[in-house]
C-alpha cells in the first residue's frame, strides 16, 4: 500500500486545536470527578469554598465571611414583611 502526500498531510492549526480541546476536556473531566491533582486542586478548593458559603447562607449559619450577606438577607426579608403588613393595613 502506498500513501500519497495529500493523505499524510497534517493541518497543523487543526491539530493544535484538537490538542487544546483534549486538554480542556481532560481538565473538565478531572474537576467533575473531583480528582485532586496539581492541575485541579485550586479549582476544587474554590468550588468547595463556594459550596460551603452557599450552605452556610442557606441555613443561616453565621461566619466571619458571610455575616454581611446574612444581615443583607435579613434586611431584605424584613422589608418584604413590612411591605406585606403595610398592604394589609
Amino acid at each position: 500500500m502506498v500513501y500519497t502526500p495529500d493523505l499524510l498531510e497534517i493541518d497543523e492549526e487543526k491539530f493544535r486545536q484538537q490538542i487544546i480541546d483534549a486538554v480542556r476536556n481532560a481538565l473538565t473531566l478531572a474537576i467533575d470527578r473531583k480528582w485532586a491533582t496539581k492541575e485541579t486542586i485550586n479549582y476544587l478548593i474554590s468550588m468547595a469554598h463556594q459550596d460551603a458559603l452557599a450552605l452556610s447562607l442557606s441555613i443561616g449559619f453565621p461566619t466571619k465571611e458571610n455575616m454581611e450577606l446574612l444581615l443583607r438577607k435579613a434586611y431584605i426579608e424584613a422589608l418584604h414583611l413590612k411591605n406585606l403588613v403595610d398592604k394589609k393595613s
